[in-house]
Parts: structure tokens; sequence; C-alpha cells
């Protein structure tokens, strides 16, 4: 008899965005990232922009992160930290975690949009074939 080998998680899996359950963030969190409510996901990426914007990666050593004036207060006031700590302090300023619904993310609000512009060149269509 063959022995099952352990079932190994695919670990390319994307999960559809919006399926985090989403946090309502601390007042310095809110300076860097622009949002109140953000799923975990999106506040590292909204960081990520942050950081990539102003040129916070230390040239030297990309895994590290200068801290700016409004990165400090996140960061326990470290003048750098490591991307692997980084999630640590960020902990602390997901304040409260909020019901999915409290959160509609991007990418479904541009679906959305664009269900109604298509509904919408549906109606237009319907009404020039009517006039033939």
């Amino acid at each position: 008899m063959e022995a099952k080998k352990a079932g190994k998680k695919n670990s390319n899996v994307t999960r559809k965005p919006g399926t985090q359950a989403p946090y309502r963030l601390s007042d310095e969190l809110v300076a860097v990232v622009g949002k109140e409510i953000l799923p975990r996901p999106q506040v590292t990426q909204k960081l990520w922009l942050y950081i990539k914007k102003h040129g916070l990666q230390n040239p030297k050593d990309k895994r590290e992160i200068i801290c700016d004036k409004l990165l400090k207060p996140i960061m326990q006031n470290q003048e750098k930290v490591t991307i692997f700590t980084m999630n640590k302090f960020i902990s602390k300023h997901l304040v409260q975690k909020l019901d999915k619904s409290a959160y509609v993310h991007e990418e479904d609000k541009n679906a959305a949009k664009a269900e109604v512009v298509d509904s919408d060149a549906t109606v237009e269509e319907v009404d020039e074939s009517d006039s033939d």
C-alpha cells in the first residue's frame, strides 16, 4: 500500500478582494493610508504605496524602512524598521474589527460602476433599435 502524502496547500491561491474583515484604523494610521476603514491586506498595500512614494526604503538595504514623521507614531517612534517587523507595529493600530459589510473593496466598486455603465448602454441600444 502506498502511503498518502501530506496535502500541501496551494500557496499561489489568490483570494477575492474584500474577503478579509475590515478594521477601524487609528488616527495615526489614517494619516498615512488615507482611509478610516480597511482590511489588513489593503492597509499593508497602502503603507507600501506611501513608503515607495516618499522614498522611505533604505537604498542600501531594501528590507529596511526609514520612518518619517508620519510613520514614527505607528512604528513606536523607531527610526528604522524592517519589512518583517512592520506588521507587528501595524497590529496595534487596527483598532476595531468590523463586519465585512462596513467596507466595499475598490475593485468591487469599479465592477459595480461598470455594470451600471453596461446597463445604460444596453438601454440606449434598445432605444435605438425601437426607433427603426
